[in-house]
């Protein structure tokens, strides 16, 4: 009986801590590279489930965190817990565009598709199409790290090749102020 109720609790705690889990963890990389410019677009898929944590930056972007098929901006000095940013749908709401894919482009366009292997109509889009000269990254930008103008953390897309200092052609719109 003992047994049964000490692996009852285990299953509860683990199951519990999930979610807060997976926001806190580290992450492996540092930013998504865009694919090189080309004559036709080419889409490169994002896996799911990854982690984008820039170094000296306090936000973790996450793409499809335990499959919820969005793009989420979390909060690093606040354990993880404040969902700062999504990328939203393009209906002048502040739904979360869900889907199957993220895509990085040659053209420079980061989309939310609702297909697998970036097919379909886009869900969300950054419109940076055309900014894209090689060099172009996704990552998280930090007012700490003097990014032009940028307050707290947000999202970013960054081309590092034509811009000095490496201003954002985009930036998502919500952020942390501390």
């Amino acid at each position: 009986m003992k047994q049964r109720l000490f692996l009852s609790v285990v299953a509860i705690l683990l199951a519990g801590g999930g979610a807060v889990h997976a926001q806190s963890l580290p992450c492996v990389v540092a930013s998504l590279g865009f694919p090189a410019p080309s004559g036709t677009i080419v889409k490169r898929a994002v896996p799911s489930g990854t982690c984008v944590e820039t170094p000296g930056a306090t936000g973790r972007l996450r793409w499809d965190d335990n499959g919820s098929g969005e793009l989420e901006l979390f909060d690093t000095d606040d354990a993880g817990k404040p969902r700062l940013w999504c990328a939203h749908l393009h209906d002048g709401n502040t739904t979360c565009a869900v889907g199957r894919s993220f895509c990085l482009q040659s053209d420079g366009n980061a989309v939310i598709y609702p297909n697998s292997n970036c097919t379909g109509s886009a869900l969300w889009a950054s419109n940076t199409v055309g900014d894209n000269v090689g060099g172009e990254v996704m990552e998280v930008g930090d007012g700490d790290q003097g990014f032009c103008g940028i307050t707290g953390e947000k999202a970013v897309i960054i081309n590092h090749v034509n811009t000095v200092p490496s201003c954002p052609v985009w930036s998502s719109t919500s952020f942390d102020p501390s």
